[in-house]
């Protein structure tokens, strides 16, 4: 797997430093990743290559993005926990809490998301800090978004 650098949101040298080893943060496959995007994909009626990482769920197509609406993005986060839980059934047996699911707004937040809480078996206090700066982020983005 390519090692890949996770943006967790506006501080990001205070969660490296709760997570120590870095690479427990880098864990989802390559394989499990592109199952995920297929299943978006299939749901939403796209090519795969449509399925980008920085895909906004909720972005209109023509901008790149998903185009989910609310509906489509419970979908969505129900389709991933199915293929979650073929290989992760004990860490998403009960799924994905709507407090995780509402951060997720971008296809690559799946992968952090995931990549947090196989780390917060370890240390727990990660995934609740996770949160907290992806709440942060999403509250930067729709002001910035409102300016315009």
């Amino acid at each position: 797997m390519k090692e890949q650098e996770i943006n967790f949101g506006q501080n990001p040298e205070q969660f490296k430093t709760l997570v120590g080893n870095h690479e427990i943060c880098n864990v989802m496959g390559d394989g499990l990743y592109l199952k995920i995007r297929e299943g978006i994909a299939e749901l939403q009626g796209l090519e795969l290559e449509e399925v980008t990482d920085e895909a906004v769920f909720t972005e209109p197509r023509e901008k790149g993005g998903l185009g989910a609406d609310s509906l489509a993005r419970v979908e969505i986060v129900m389709k991933i926990e199915d293929i979650l839980m073929e290989d992760y059934k004990e860490e998403f047996e009960k799924g994905i809490p709507d407090d995780q699911a509402e951060v997720v707004g971008r296809v690559s937040h799946i992968r952090d998301l995931f990549n947090v809480r196989m780390a917060a078996r370890q240390k727990p206090e990660i995934l609740p800090l996770w949160l907290e700066m992806r709440q942060k982020e999403i509250a930067d983005y729709k002001a910035q978004k409102s300016l315009k």
